[in-house]
């Protein structure tokens, strides 16, 4: 039988503990804690905090939300914007940014669609008795809940299986009543997934995900650290600032001054007099004999490198750029600012078309089965949403381009690589100008393909020598 050891109740972390230096030690160390926080350590209204109090917080938070929707999308085989006006008319754009911002800030969010097909909030929708869409509803995660186990899709064999089939809604309740202004009534409400368009924050293992309601995590979990450390930088380097210039008034025999009873009032006033002499006169008046006035500065050398760093961390963690993050470049780190946007601005079109493209087409579906539909027998299938570029070129730039393209245009003329209708529809046909060009290749592959060889004419054989008729021998 084992013997059982004094540690074997006890639970062991893989910290570094230093008695001397404290670091490790709780309570005695100078960083608040030297071991992993789990993501339950900050709640929402620690998150309301740093969102409402913590300038970069809010920024993470908000950046990418308002990128992701910035230009936002056209709709191809919708010429006339008539779908697209359909979802402006309900906000879409509005309330897709205001979900993103609350699935990062609290982890996640809903969309509601508010679909008229004569059925309830927490039925499945109606598809084919849908009338119209008649708005959209922003939820986060703070009113989202699921009521019971039967809430949720249980059968194995469906592929929705572990995610949440009603969702629970709890608005928020204004507790504190002023004078003149009444409470809002909280009342719950339940929703059908088929009706709910979702956002997650943070996504997480499966276990983490249920533990947490079966929603995401909040991304200031993870920088939460580096964002503490950037404020502190800050904060400390405001604190050098008050302390930057210091005046040191040298006074002869001060001890013994100060040892007299009086002693304290007269240095107090003498400090007050030359306090003052500074402000009117711009100028000090010391004893030439028994006083000096010095001024000693702070060296703030290394001091914004050093803030820079914080930044880079932070930005690094968060997944933003850190032109993007501050507003500017590191000073002395030799960052390429177009390179990072452009970085950046890829990121975000890959996120749009795996976040927003799923989302928009389920919308966009109940909007075509409506019988309030702009495009009248058209399907999802027939439609394709294309994000506008969230790179823009200027004038300057784009008039260069366009000069560029026009010689390379003159070249496929002048080689008969393209026709002059080719290059005019390629440029000019659609509803932008585009560096795009169509050839017609049946047209190419005719002129260059070799011709069907021929079968040799058969040479026909020479005409049949005729004999010269002899005269007979026999003569009269």
């Amino acid at each position: 039988m084992n013997k059982k050891t004094k540690t074997d109740d006890k639970i062991k972390n893989d910290n570094l503990i230093n008695a001397a230096s404290k670091i490790g030690i709780a309570g005695k160390a100078r960083n608040p804690e030297s071991v992993f926080s789990t993501p339950k350590d900050l709640t929402y209204v620690q998150l309301d905090n740093i969102y409402l109090g913590d300038g970069f917080g809010k920024k993470i938070v908000d950046v990418y939300a308002n990128t992701m929707t910035r230009e936002w999308f056209k709709i191809s085989g919708d010429p006339d914007g008539l779908l697209l006006n359909y979802t402006d008319i309900i906000k879409t754009k509005l309330s897709f940014n205001e979900a993103l911002k609350w699935s990062r800030l609290y982890g996640a969010s809903i969309i509601v669609m508010l679909i008229d097909d004569g059925g309830n909030l927490e039925d499945p929708v109606k598809v084919n008795s849908i009338r119209s869409v008649e708005g959209l509803r922003v939820i986060d995660r703070t009113q989202l809940s699921v009521a019971t186990q039967d809430d949720l899709y249980t059968d194995p064999k469906d592929k929705k299986y572990g995610t949440i089939e009603v969702y629970t809604i709890s608005p928020p309740q204004n507790t504190k009543v002023k004078k003149g202004i009444s409470a809002l009534a909280s009342t719950q409400y339940k929703v059908h997934e088929s009706r709910i368009l979702r956002f997650d924050g943070e996504i997480a293992p499966a276990r983490l995900m249920i533990e947490n309601g079966y929603f995401g995590f909040s991304v200031l979990i993870s920088v939460y650290t580096y964002l503490r450390n950037l404020a502190q930088s800050y904060e400390v380097s405001s604190e050098i600032l008050h302390d930057y210039v210091i005046s040191v008034i040298s006074i002869k025999n001060l001890s013994n001054i100060l040892s007299r009873p009086d002693g304290e009032a007269k240095v107090k006033m003498r400090a007050e007099i030359i306090n003052y002499c500074k402000s009117v006169i711009n100028g000090v008046i010391i004893d030439a004999d028994g006083e000096q006035f010095d001024k000693i500065t702070t060296s703030l050398s290394g001091l914004p490198d050093l803030i820079d760093r914080f930044g880079l961390a932070l930005a690094a963690v968060a997944g933003i750029p850190y032109m993007v993050l501050m507003g500017d470049s590191p000073s002395g780190l030799n960052a390429s600012g177009d390179g990072d946007l452009r970085s950046w601005y890829d990121l975000i079109a890959n996120e749009q078309h795996e976040i927003m493209t799923v989302q928009l087409n389920k919308l966009l579906s109940y909007i075509l089965a409506s019988s309030d539909n702009p495009l009248k027998g058209k399907t999802l299938d027939d439609l394709e949403i294309v994000y506008n570029p969230l790179w823009q070129i200027d004038d300057a730039v784009m008039t260069d381009m366009r000069n560029k393209q026009a010689q390379t245009d003159q070249i496929y003329l002048q080689n008969g690589v393209a026709m002059p209708e080719e290059i005019g529809v390629s440029r000019f046909g659609g509803d932008s100008y585009s560096f795009e060009t169509t050839i017609d290749t049946t047209r190419i592959s005719a002129e260059f393909e070799d011709p069907e060889p021929k079968e040799p004419e058969e040479t026909p054989p020479p005409p049949p020598e005729e004999e010269e008729e002899t005269p007979d021998d026999d003569t009269e």
